[in-house]
């Protein structure tokens, strides 16, 4: 099936009234009216600064605007003002996708988010989280943190849902992000 299993963008939150939230997020081309792609926004500090939202659109605005030829996503909808050549894969422009938060939470959720999120079902927290996983996500090289790393998998997870319901045909995503922990 190639369709897009999602409600309209109208039902989703702009990412401008949520900038310093992380989770997972969609972008909506406003030209052509379809949702081409998900995208997670949570990761170790970038910059001395979490990467949130509103920075994870920032990244990718200047990646469409300086060097669109490196991604898919960005090849696809360089930024308008762009100098690179970005061949023949355009379908739109980066100055008409509007960012949606698809799932998503404040920076700094505090002990009892981080609880909700990184703890076992038996601890209170929504996941399964069992000693052989634990010890396997500590070994990771990405992140210091276990929870961190609990943090970005969860992240990961909500991406990958919303990804599996966008048009394949117009999702410009090329890589989950996540296959460092297989």
């Amino acid at each position: 099936m190639d369709e897009c299993l999602l409600s309209g963008p109208e039902n989703f939150v702009d990412v401008d009234e949520c900038e310093d939230h992380m989770g997972a997020y969609l972008v909506f081309d406003t030209v052509r009216r379809v949702f081409c792609r998900s995208g997670k926004a949570h990761s170790a500090k970038r910059n001395a600064a979490p990467r949130t939202f509103g920075v994870r659109r920032k990244e990718h605005e200047e990646d469409a605007l300086n060097s669109p030829e490196k991604s898919n996503f960005h090849s696809s909808y360089p930024h308008k003002n762009t100098r690179c050549d970005t061949g023949d894969a355009v379908r739109g422009y980066f100055n008409d996708l509007n960012f949606k938060a698809a799932l998503g939470w404040k920076h700094n959720v505090g002990p009892t988010g981080s609880k909700i999120l990184a703890s076992s079902i038996s601890g209170g927290g929504l996941f399964v989280w069992d000693a052989a996983t634990l010890n396997r996500l500590g070994s990771t090289k990405s992140c210091s943190e276990v929870k961190q790393v609990q943090m970005d998998l969860v992240a990961y997870l909500i991406e990958s849902t919303y990804d599996i319901a966008l048009e394949r045909s117009k999702n410009v995503s090329a890589s989950a992000g996540w296959e460092r922990f297989l």
